[in-house]
């Protein structure tokens, strides 16, 4: 796992005020309590998940369908669908409550996020856009172990529910949601506990595991350093971080969104 940590995804997007670092968490205990089958934690894990972000969903739908169509865990089953019905019906109230309507707000932003084809991009560009960003923010040292931990994972039957529970749960909201990922790469982050386990069970081949994983780490931090430190260069909340007498034109055009959603005060 630890070679995950020392991507330029992680390192940087840890830090910033969104709520793909906040669902991590309850993301990676959902996984745990799947595999060692405790429906409650689960249960509680799939609750947490769903209230925080859409994308909380997803692991949950697909441990929902694993079930209903493979071993039929009638506990998990339960309790994943329960998790499902009653997040849904917190987050209806609350937008009742915050918008007087239960789904107008709600069913317009999933249409907008949805619906691809009024955007600036083709299906090619998007891909492309994507296969960038990952050997961006991953670097190829962990795209390869990754990728080889796939390979061992399926051909030697270690962890295959659970790496491919993981890369559907970080494909999912990439795929089905294909705006916010063109216009936010920090939608990659969803694909963090997949990249983990696949090259965990990369590097447990090794008989020397702390050496293979030291190593990796290495070759991640040569390889995606330059990226990195540019990354960390961009800092627009100084030139955004302004007095509402500073607030001109010119400031709103450029800094609004940005001023609105990241800084502590919001200006009117």
């Amino acid at each position: 796992v630890l070679p995950i940590l020392f991507t330029p995804l992680f390192l940087y997007y840890s830090l910033i005020p969104v709520y793909e670092p906040i669902l991590f968490p309850a993301i990676i205990l959902i996984l745990i309590a799947y595999k060692n089958n405790q429906p409650r934690l689960l249960f509680a894990c799939s609750l947490i998940a769903i209230l925080i972000d859409w994308p909380g969903y997803w692991p949950v739908i697909w441990i929902l369908l694993f079930e209903l169509f493979t071993t039929k865990n009638r506990q998990i089953i339960r309790w994943t669908a329960r998790a499902i019905l009653l997040g849904t019906v917190l987050i209806l109230i609350h937008q009742k409550i915050v918008t007087g309507s239960f789904l107008t707000d709600f069913t317009k932003i999933g249409l907008y996020r949805i619906e691809a084809s009024a955007q600036p991009y083709t299906p090619a560009v998007w891909l492309h856009l994507l296969v960038s960003r990952s050997k961006a923010f991953f670097g190829l040292p962990i795209l390869i172990t990754s990728a080889l931990g796939i390979f061992l994972s399926f051909y030697k039957k270690i962890q295959r529910r659970l790496i491919l529970l993981s890369l559907l749960f970080g494909l999912s909201h990439i795929f089905v949601f294909r705006n916010i990922t063109w216009y936010h790469d920090y939608m990659l982050y969803h694909l963090i506990p997949f990249m983990a386990i696949s090259t965990f069970v990369f590097l447990k081949q090794f008989k020397f595991q702390t050496l293979a994983a030291v190593l990796v780490i290495l070759l991640t931090i040569v390889t995606t350093h330059r990226f990195y430190t540019d990354l960390s260069a961009m800092t627009p909340h100084k030139k955004c971080a302004a007095k509402p007498a500073e607030f001109t034109k010119q400031f709103s055009d450029e800094c609004g969104a940005f001023y609105n959603f990241y800084n502590d005060g919001v200006i009117k």
